[in-house]
């Protein structure tokens, strides 16, 4: 989501071997715990298993809070799109898309039919897939069937729908992020290097750094990270989503929603919260390319 940086934030967050270490942070107030995971979204299966502390934590666990439950995709409604992303392409910038479509073997026409958010999306993740990863192997998926497959309840805090309708009501659909899209398509080689070798890492400093160098509106920042986490949170605090007010509980969003303004943890800590990072925080030497 975002522009293409935050893009890469939101699909990118995958791992390179077998010895990644993701931020993991433990929350606690009285008899309450959350064990706090940032996942990446898509992956190979040479990044697992992952430490086995966080099997344990699981395992153990009153249940898996999850951004949506990812392996029960219910049916989604899609809004008629207010606009294409032909109709808000300057003629250079579709010169581009049909470069990168040729590229990674897509029809041109196809995307530029889609609503601005989608071909933006699709064309992050049609990357990702020409490099080797896929959606099955992301974090979230993985922890989502181990829970399964011992009886641990999911707690997802959003559904698909609303996810969606996040996008779709995004200004021109999402005119801002295919266009940053376009714009940095050249450097995404580095810039996904480097995101990888942070989340790798565990190197939340250089995350943040990465964040900070997005050109973001404000308005986009808003509605796609800001105004999730104060969701977020105000529903791990309720006693109407989780099953029991004590206990603890293994948490697995989006390493995104971790870092900068607003972060989850923050959000926590001004509801009384302690906080302990738990990860062996390691420094990423990655210099990405700046905008």
């Amino acid at each position: 989501m975002l522009n293409s940086r935050l893009l890469s934030y939101l699909a990118i967050f995958f791992a390179l071997g077998l010895h990644a270490e993701p931020l993991y942070w433990q929350a606690t107030k009285g008899n309450l715990s959350f064990d706090i995971v940032g996942s990446i979204h898509v992956g190979k299966s040479s990044m697992y298993p992952l430490p086995s502390t966080l099997y344990e934590r699981l395992a153990t666990s009153n249940g898996l809070i999850i951004e949506v439950d990812l392996s029960d995709l219910k049916a989604i409604t899609y809004p008629i799109p207010s606009v294409t992303s032909q109709q808000i392409l300057t003629t250079q910038q579709y010169r581009q898309l049909d470069n990168m479509a040729q590229r990674l073997k897509q029809n041109t026409d196809r995307l530029a039919n889609l609503p601005p958010w989608s071909s933006a999306l699709q064309l992050q993740f049609l990357h990702l897939h020409q490099l080797g990863y896929s959606a099955e192997q992301g974090v979230d998926l993985h922890f989502i069937r181990q829970a399964k497959q011992i009886g641990i309840t999911l707690l997802p805090l959003e559904t698909a729908q609303y996810q969606i309708d996040v996008l779709t009501n995004l200004p021109n659909d999402g005119q801002e992020l295919l266009i940053a899209l376009l714009d940095e398509w050249e450097n995404q080689h580095s810039m996904t290097e480097c995101l990888l070798e942070s989340w790798q890492s565990g190197d939340s400093v250089k995350l943040e750094q990465l964040l900070k160098q997005t050109k973001m509106s404000a308005e986009m920042e808003d509605s796609l990270i800001i105004k999730r986490n104060h969701q977020w949170v105000d529903k791990l605090i309720s006693p109407d989503f989780l099953p029991s007010s004590s206990g603890h509980y293994l948490v697995v969003v989006g390493t995104l929603h971790l870092v900068g303004k607003d972060n989850v943890l923050t959000l926590l800590q001004d509801q009384g919260f302690d906080l302990i990072q738990r990860n062996q925080n390691q420094q990423a030497t990655c210099f990405p390319a700046k905008q």
